[in-house]
């Protein structure tokens, strides 16, 4: 998974979420950089993500991901 960011102000010790949901919006798995004890780089105006999930067995079906950015000041 990427992500590409851009931002006019500076995220300071930006904090990473992705879910991933089935067809009708249950959450089936919830992955964060702040749980994985991955501290990230400030961002100042771009930058790209890259998560990379080694095994995940999931059934054939339609799925929906959801992002999510957040600085250390705003919680």
């Amino acid at each position: 998974i990427r992500i590409h960011i851009s931002t006019p102000t500076p995220l300071e010790s930006p904090r990473v979420g992705l879910g991933i949901n089935d067809i009708h919006g249950s959450r089936l798995i919830s992955l964060s950089s702040a749980e994985c004890g991955n501290s990230l780089p400030t961002i100042t105006e771009n930058a790209e993500l890259h998560c990379s999930i080694p095994s995940l067995p999931l059934t054939p079906g339609t799925f929906s991901i959801k992002a999510n950015l957040r600085s250390r000041d705003i919680d």
